[in-house]
């Protein structure tokens, strides 16, 4: 109890102090995501296309903020989580750019991001309670979210820099790759729902998903047997994919 309390103490002048340094303002939380089009948040609701029929996309996002006509989706993670391009690549880690592309429909898109509220999960080096995920690279909408930032710094709040001159983080995402990246969470989605419908079920693991799984019983699979690895994947490989595939 005394952590949990510690953690929020912590929490809430870091988010008074996120929201007084930026320009956007949380637009709502815990919003469902088939209930889009009905409380002014979601412009409709988001939906994925089988082989036959469409499906609506369940569950809720943590929080929305908005500025003008961008927005930004917030999940809140009190455990370690992966924001790799190699987890979105497999079709493990869909969440952030589905949610997104939810809220930014009708708008655009300014980033998506996972904040460490357990507060003891930073990385050495890594400033405690900065968002992870990712962002558009554009300076004027990283101002947006941070404005105290100082150019060629990077953000104390979001995993990106301003007027950056060094190494940018690969989760800095140009203007011109932006919506194929956010595409490509609906493109596997898509061919996910088409494979269920066809009755493929087969359990086909990445590396070290089994040793967690709590279905192990039922799926029967092998843990012994070898599973799936993938080599490092960058935001702009998984954006080029979605053009291929476009023609483009």
């Amino acid at each position: 109890v005394a952590r949990i309390g510690d953690a929020h103490a912590r929490l809430l002048p870091l988010g008074e102090r996120q929201a007084a340094l930026g320009k956007v303002a949380v637009r709502a939380v815990e919003i469902p995501l088939d209930e889009g089009g009905r409380d002014g948040v979601l412009a409709a609701q988001y939906r994925l296309r089988g082989a036959g029929r469409t499906y609506t996309l369940a569950g809720k996002i943590d929080r929305v903020d908005r500025s003008g006509e961008y927005a930004r989706v917030v999940d809140y993670k009190t455990g370690r989580f992966d924001v790799g391009g190699e987890a979105y690549y497999t079709g493990r880690k869909l969440q952030l750019p589905l949610y997104l592309a939810a809220a930014s429909a009708g708008g655009r898109a300014a980033g998506a991001y996972y904040f460490p509220a357990g507060g003891g999960y930073a990385e050495k080096g890594e400033v405690p309670f900065r968002m992870k995920g990712f962002t558009l690279d554009d300076d004027a909408v990283i101002r947006l979210q941070d404005n105290a930032v100082a150019a060629g710094e990077k953000s104390r709040f979001i995993d990106a820099g301003y007027l950056y001159k060094g190494r940018k983080s690969r989760s800095s995402i140009p203007p011109d790759r932006f919506p194929d990246f956010l595409e490509y969470a609906a493109l596997v989605s898509e061919n996910g729902v088409r494979e269920t419908e066809r009755g493929c079920i087969a359990p086909s693991p990445y590396d070290d998903a089994c040793q967690y799984c709590p279905y192990g019983a039922l799926c029967g699979r092998d843990p012994t047997e070898g599973a799936r690895k993938e080599r490092s994947v960058s935001p702009a490989e998984i954006a080029e994919i979605v053009r291929r595939r476009k023609g483009e």
